[in-house]
């Protein structure tokens, strides 16, 4: 449900607000870049250690066969 109230305001003070929620919202919006941003490194980062983890296992498997 939603609401809505509506006051006056001095014009100045009107204009003090709209900056501010420009602002607010400049701000939510390179948070939003930036959360991007650092999912798309932790992607990265995930594949890399999955690269990593697949080395590691087939390394154990061939040590494992010349031991038998």
């Amino acid at each position: 449900m939603e609401k809505t109230i509506s006051i006056e305001l001095p014009a100045d003070e009107a204009a003090k607000l709209t900056a501010l929620m420009e602002m607010c919202i400049a701000r939510m919006d390179e948070a939003h870049e930036q959360m991007a941003k650092d999912q798309v490194e932790i992607e990265r980062l995930r594949a890399d250690t999955r690269a990593v983890l697949e080395r590691m296992e087939r390394r154990h498997q061939c040590g494992s066969n010349l031991a038998i």
